[in-house]
């Protein structure tokens, strides 16, 4: 098994992931913004939690895969980071929808 290449990405890909990111940060800013009240998240839309979820998501996988160079790991590092993002972001979407059928 030929051994994980562990050096650091590049400066480019680092830009153009902190581009993502910050495309992303604004992404998730304006589907909050979307429920009546910017104070709480009980006024969101289902589709706008979904957005915002969704958004997280993909920064925690980019954050994750560049930033912390997962990419270069074995995949039972990859696999368990990437359970515990679903396993929060599946927690966070079950509360929003318990608070959803509340109101």
């Amino acid at each position: 098994m030929p051994s994980p290449d562990f050096t650091p990405p590049p400066p480019r890909r680092l830009f153009i992931a902190w581009l993502l990111l910050a495309g992303l940060t604004v992404t998730s800013l304006l589907a909050g913004l979307d429920g009546l009240s910017p104070a709480s998240t009980a006024s969101l839309t289902p589709a706008a939690v979904a957005s915002v979820l969704l958004a997280t998501a993909l920064k925690a996988r980019e954050i994750l895969r560049v930033y912390l160079n997962l990419r270069a790991s074995t995949p039972g590092w990859r696999g368990t980071l990437t359970a515990f993002v679903v396993v929060i972001i599946a927690g966070v979407a079950g509360g929003q929808a318990i608070i959803l059928t509340l109101h």
